[in-house]
C-alpha cells in the first residue's frame, strides 16, 4: 500500500493537503504517479468563483503521469500497445456512460452521465484521490488513455495535451473546414489559441491573425504560426473587427476560433467574417451572453455559429501524433511558463491567476 499526499480545494482560493493510503488498483482500474499536472483555465475558473463546485474537492484533470500498477482486465491502451509498469501515459479525463441517448448516436462529448475526472465529489470516507492535483491518481474502469511512445518523455511539454492540444485538434478536425489557403483569425492566445495557431499554420492556413491584449503572449504566438497579431489593449473595442478585415484584404476571415469567451470580441469576430464562414465558440464553461448578432448577417453571408467542448479518444491520440511530428517546429514546453512542486499549489494558484503565464505546471519530484 502507497502512501501519497493530495490537495483540496475547501473555497476561498485555497487549497489543504491532506494524506491517504492508497491499495492495488482494482479490476480496470490503472494507478498512475502523477507526473505534471498544469493548471488549465476551467481550474483558474473554479477558484477564482466563476463556476461553482462542491467543496472539498480534488480538482484537476490536465496532465501526464506513469504507470504505478495495472489492474487485473487491463493489457493494452486504446490503440492496442502493450502495458508495462512505468509507462508514461495520456488519458482523456472524461469517462462516458456508453448506455445514454448521445453516447448511442455516437455523440459522447454531449453524453449525459460523463463524469469527469477533476470533478468528481470527494468521499471523505473513502479518500481516494479523484484529480490529478495529488502524487497519485486511481483511473477509474473506463477511463480511455495512451501510451506515450518517448522513451524519456518531456512531462511539462505534454502535460497541457490531453485537454487544450486535444479540443483543438477536435475543433480542426471534425468542426470546422479544411483551412488551407484560407484565412484564419483567433481570438485568445492560451493555451487553446496558441495550439489553434499552431493547427491553423501547419494545415497550410495563409493568414493566421491572433487576437489578445498581452503582448508578450501575442509574442509567443508568432512561433506558433501567427503571421498578425492584433493587440486589442489600445483600440476601442468596435475597432477589432475592421482591423481583422483589413488584414485579411478587405475579405474577412474564413474561420474564426473565439477561446477568450468575452462576449464584446466574440461579436466583433462574427462581423469579421468573410461570406461562407464559420465562427466557433470553444471552451467557454460561465455564463456569457451575446447581445448584438445580427440574424440577416447569417442569410446575406451565409455564415455559422457553432460551439463546441471536450473530445473522443480519437483527438487526444491526434493531439499526441501532432505534437510527435512538430515538437520541433513549435514550442511547446514553452506554454507551461513555470512549474511548481505539488507542495506549493496555494503558490502556484496565485500566480495562475495573475495570467503572466499560459500555463502553469505542478510537478511531481
Amino acid at each position: 500500500m502507497l502512501s501519497g499526499t493530495g490537495y483540496l480545494f475547501e473555497s476561498e482560493k485555497k487549497f489543504a493537503s491532506y494524506k491517504y493510503k492508497i491499495g492495488d488498483p482494482d479490476w480496470g482500474e490503472i494507478l498512475l504517479k502523477m507526473r505534471v499536472s498544469t493548471i488549465c483555465g476551467s481550474d483558474l475558473h473554479t477558484y477564482l468563483g466563476h463556476r461553482t463546485m462542491p467543496t472539498p474537492i480534488n480538482l484537476g484533470h490536465e496532465g501526464i503521469g506513469t504507470i504505478e500498477k495495472i489492474g487485473n482486465g487491463v493489457e493494452y491502451d486504446a490503440v492496442g500497445n502493450e502495458l508495462s509498469e512505468g509507462d508514461a501515459i495520456l488519458f482523456l479525463p472524461y469517462i462516458w456512460c456508453n448506455r445514454c441517448y448521445y453516447c448511442l448516436r455516437g455523440d459522447k462529448t454531449n453524453c449525459q452521465n460523463r463524469r469527469s475526472i477533476g470533478s468528481i465529489p470527494f468521499n471523505s470516507e473513502k479518500p481516494i484521490p479523484t484529480g490529478t492535483f495529488s502524487e497519485y491518481l486511481m483511473l477509474p474502469k473506463g477511463t480511455e488513455f495512451i501510451k506515450v511512445g518517448e522513451k524519456n518523455p518531456d512531462f511539462l511539454a505534454l502535460g497541457p495535451i490531453n485537454c487544450s492540444l486535444s479540443t483543438m485538434i477536435h475543433a480542426f478536425s471534425d468542426r470546422l473546414p479544411k483551412v488551407s489557403g484560407k484565412n484564419v483569425a483567433v481570438i485568445g492566445a492560451g493555451a487553446l489559441g496558441l495550439y489553434s495557431a499552431a493547427i491553423a499554420n501547419y494545415s497550410g492556413a495563409d493568414k493566421v491573425i491572433v487576437v489578445d491584449k498581452n503582448q508578450e503572449r501575442l509574442e509567443l504566438s508568432k512561433k506558433f504560426g501567427a503571421t498578425d497579431l492584433v493587440n486589442t489593449s489600445n483600440m476601442a473595442m468596435e475597432q477589432l473587427h475592421t482591423e481583422i478585415i483589413e488584414i485579411s484584404e478587405g475579405r474577412g476571415v474564413d474561420v474564426v476560433t473565439d477561446v477568450a469567451g468575452y462576449p464584446p470580441l466574440a461579436e466583433e469576430g462574427i462581423k469579421s467574417l468573410d461570406k461562407g464562414g464559420i465562427f466557433l465558440e470553444i471552451g467557454t464553461i460561465f455564463p456569457a451572453k451575446i447581445n448584438n448578432i445580427q440574424l440577416d448577417d447569417f442569410v446575406k453571408k451565409g455564415i455559422e455559429l457553432s460551439g463546441l467542448r471536450t473530445y473522443e479518444i480519437r483527438h487526444l491520440l491526434g493531439a499526441y501524433n501532432f505534437y510527435s511530428k512538430t515538437h520541433d517546429r513549435y514550442p511547446f514546453k514553452a506554454i507551461t511558463g513555470k512549474s511548481f512542486t505539488y507542495s506549493s499549489i496555494n503558490e502556484a494558484f496565485n500566480v495562475a491567476k495573475d495570467g503572466a503565464y499560459v500555463r502553469v505546471g505542478l510537478v511531481n519530484q
